[in-house]
């Protein structure tokens, strides 16, 4: 079996054999093969698409607009747009060129642009989202909020992407009908302290833990919540794609695991790949074969304090 590592300054994109390295279960062996399995180009045909698309982009000067200080390289990028829309150098193109419009004309909620994001703390609404804690919150900068909100970096996965550990809070769906658009906003910069934290790690992609446990079993109806999680979802997939390896879901009410095999059905097979749905009796069991138990929290069933839990 082979993947792609999209961390690469050379011309042509990595692929490699993927070594087992988790026990107990498939393990990434096993999310690997179902992530690439819809992924049909050889190396030498998506390096061929990539030098079109780089090609098309520099030929106008688009290329030379694009400021990002998270991304790897230009190439590395564009191979990041061809892998999520499969090969499609047309689809790939126009979605890269609206990427780089998204850029240039963001503006946060707190007047900063988007390439000022990863050097600064997380806005408030992310916070808020958490509970009024999260990273950048509380003394030790990652910890419990008012609503029972956590989030920090944990350690790194059996493939030595960083791990992080998101937990909502309950005051997150109110929050989303008065703030939606803050929310998203927000979004933005906690996604490019992400992009930041994997290039400095030398990581290609981060591993992502969303744990549910506080979230109302009536979230699933609320408008507003729903709206702003949608909005969010099209933004990562539109203009931040193949960021995240796999998001590991803990604690999931019984509606929302509900709704959420009906949203499945709405999204692109390789983005529905990067999800996985953990056992609510015992999350640790399936975590331990992705994650060394010392790198997942203890309220996961590791052996990670949370208060060591480090700030974005």
């Amino acid at each position: 079996m082979t993947t792609i590592s999209f961390r690469s300054n050379k011309s042509t994109p990595t692929v490699k054999s993927t070594p087992t390295t988790a026990t107990g279960g498939g393990g990434w062996d096993e999310r690997e093969k179902a992530e690439w399995s819809s992924f049909k180009f050889t190396q030498t045909e998506l390096e061929q698409n990539a030098q079109k698309v780089l090609s098309s982009l520099s030929s106008d000067g688009t290329l030379s607009k694009l400021e990002d200080v998270n991304k790897i390289s230009d190439h590395d990028l564009v191979v990041r747009f061809l892998v999520q829309w499969k090969g499609d150098t047309e689809t790939a193109e126009q979605k890269f060129r609206e990427m780089i419009k998204f850029r240039s004309s963001f503006v946060s909620g707190e007047g900063h642009s988007i390439n000022e994001l990863s050097g600064l703390g997380l806005p408030s609404a992310w916070n808020i989202m958490r509970g009024g804690g999260g990273a950048g919150g509380g003394a030790a900068g990652a910890g419990r909020g008012g609503g029972g909100g956590y989030s920090g970096w944990c350690g790194h996965d059996l493939r030595g992407r960083p791990v992080f550990y998101d937990r909502l809070s309950r005051e997150a769906i109110g929050v989303c009908k008065q703030k939606g658009k803050d929310m998203v906003l927000a979004h933005v910069a906690h996604l490019e302290h992400l992009r930041a934290h994997a290039k400095a790690a030398g990581a290609d992609r981060v591993t992502n833990i969303l744990d549910l446990r506080d979230m109302p079993v009536t979230a699933v109806a609320h408008v507003h919540f729903v709206q702003t999680l949608r909005s969010i979802a099209s933004l990562t997939t539109n203009f931040f794609p193949e960021q995240t390896a796999t998001v590991f879901i803990a604690f999931a009410p019984g509606p929302i695991q509900k709704a959420w095999t009906v949203m499945l059905g709405l999204i692109p097979d390789r983005v529905k790949s990067k999800f996985v749905m953990l056992p609510k009796k015992d999350p640790l069991e399936v975590l331990k074969n992705f994650i060394p138990t010392s790198d997942i929290p203890d309220c996961l069933g590791g052996e990670k304090p949370m208060n060591k839990l480090l700030p974005l």
